[in-house]
């Protein structure tokens, strides 16, 4: 039987903790919203049957750290969600055919940042612009959206669409879907 003194004892049980802690925040929960009626209030669609999404958009919530153990999930849900929408297009309503033009982002939730996130975030940024697709983010916290400022003007990226609501979001979004020439993107770098 093997033994281990008290000092071993606690280092394992932080070492447990720390590796708990990564994978916990490595697939904090996520949804897609949909509009509840003809209000300003989105929900998760698979949680509320009055939420619909919007034909043409993907609004997307991400509940937790955007960082190194996490980015490469949340780029690839997205990029799954706004390439392959036919799940969002049947429960549109009416049902649409209507692909996605525009990811609002829900970065309410989005608690931190960091490098990883911050690059993850322009790659995704740049793959859905190749494809005709637009993104932009609402409700993003102080610290968050300081980052995300900060890192785009680092990048030379010269506008962010960043939004103070999700309705502000959406509606900026299905402008840019009626008149294709412009983008739903507010200048703030």
């Amino acid at each position: 039987m093997i033994g281990l003194g008290v000092l071993e004892g606690i280092a394992m049980g932080v070492l447990f903790s720390v590796v708990l802690l990564l994978w916990y925040l490595s697939s904090p929960s996520d949804a897609v919203l949909g509009r509840v009626g003809d209000s300003a209030q989105f929900h998760d669609i698979r949680r509320h049957s009055d939420a619909v999404p919007v034909p043409g958009l993907l609004v997307y919530r991400f509940s937790g750290p955007l960082f190194f153990a996490n980015a490469e999930r949340f780029v690839n849900r997205i990029e799954a969600l706004a390439l392959m929408p036919d799940e969002l297009a049947l429960q549109a309503d009416p049902p649409s055919t209507l692909p996605v033009r525009q990811v609002v982002i829900d970065a309410s939730g989005i608690t931190g940042l960091d490098l990883s996130g911050l690059e993850a975030l322009l790659g995704l940024r740049h793959r859905l612009s190749e494809r005709g697709i637009g993104l932009s983010f609402a409700e993003a916290i102080g610290p968050v959206r300081d980052s995300l400022m900060r890192g785009c003007t680092a990048q030379g990226v010269e506008h962010v669409a960043l939004f103070s609501s999700i309705e502000a979001g959406v509606r900026a979004g299905i402008d840019a879907m009626v008149r294709p020439s412009t983008t739903p993107q507010r200048k703030t770098a």
